[in-house]
Formats: C-alpha cells, sequence, structure tokens
C-alpha cells in the first residue's frame, strides 16, 4: 500500500507542477502578444517638459499611467529643479497616439509609452543607461 501511496504522490505533485508552469507561460505569452515589455530610462514630467527617453533611445515619447502605478505622485515627490530626470524601470508598451510633450503648447510626441507596471524609480540615474539629456534632445517642427 505505501508503494501505491507514493506514487499517487508522485503523480499528482508532477501533475501540479506543470499545471503551474503551463499558466505562468500562458501568463507570459499574453504579455508578450499584447506587445508589454520591460522599458528603462528617465522621465520628466513638469511644465516645460513632459515624456520618457530609454536608455539608450535617441529621443522621447510620451508616457501614460494604463496601471494607476502612481507614477507622477512619485515623480513630483522626487524631483527638485525643474526638467529633472528620474531613473525608472517600467512595464509598458508603445503605442502610436503620442501625448504632449514641449512646453505650454504641449508640442505632440509621435509615440506614447502605456505605462502597466512601475518596478524600480529612483533619482540618480544610472551612467551605463545612455539616454540623452532634456537639454540634448532635438524637437522638429513642421511649418
Amino acid at each position: 500500500m505505501k508503494t501505491q501511496q507514493l506514487w499517487n504522490y508522485i503523480t499528482f505533485s508532477s501533475l501540479a507542477i506543470v499545471l503551474l508552469i503551463s499558466a505562468y507561460f500562458l501568463h507570459l505569452e499574453r504579455d508578450f502578444i499584447s506587445g508589454y515589455r520591460v522599458f528603462k530610462g528617465y522621465i520628466v514630467n513638469d511644465e516645460e517638459l513632459s515624456g520618457f527617453f530609454e536608455c539608450g533611445g535617441k529621443g522621447g515619447v510620451s508616457f501614460t499611467d494604463k496601471g494607476e502605478t502612481g507614477i507622477y505622485k512619485e515623480y513630483s515627490a522626487r524631483k527638485v529643479k525643474l526638467r529633472e530626470p528620474i531613473y525608472v524601470e517600467v512595464v509598458g508598451r508603445i503605442t502610436d497616439d503620442g501625448g504632449p510633450g514641449w512646453g505650454t503648447a504641449g508640442e505632440p510626441w509621435d509615440q506614447n509609452l502605456e505605462i502597466r507596471e512601475l518596478q524600480r524609480i529612483k533619482r540618480l540615474l544610472p551612467v551605463a543607461c545612455g539616454a540623452r539629456p532634456p537639454i540634448e534632445i532635438e524637437t522638429t517642427y513642421e511649418g
């Protein structure tokens, strides 16, 4: 009888592990299909400039808090000067509906980062990030 119980235990444990792993990969596949991934870079969100600048990127995009992460409040709590970059790591996706960016007229960005999850936020920008500071961002205007 003990051998049968052992085999039942091994069978049910194996089945439970397979189901848990399958559920995890289905969750990852859903995120992959919907375009979500981890973005690292910095945000600026004040009167003069609002945008997300990805590490290694050349330009910026607007950003929205789709996951109600409180990123606007977190940014305001950390910034001490105008146009200060705050480093973030977020889960999100890029869309083609850019929002306001530069100045009071809000010259729009071409794309938008929809933020679903805030993983890390800190005041010090990593040197290895390689994102261009807001002072060096080039803008083009049609006209």
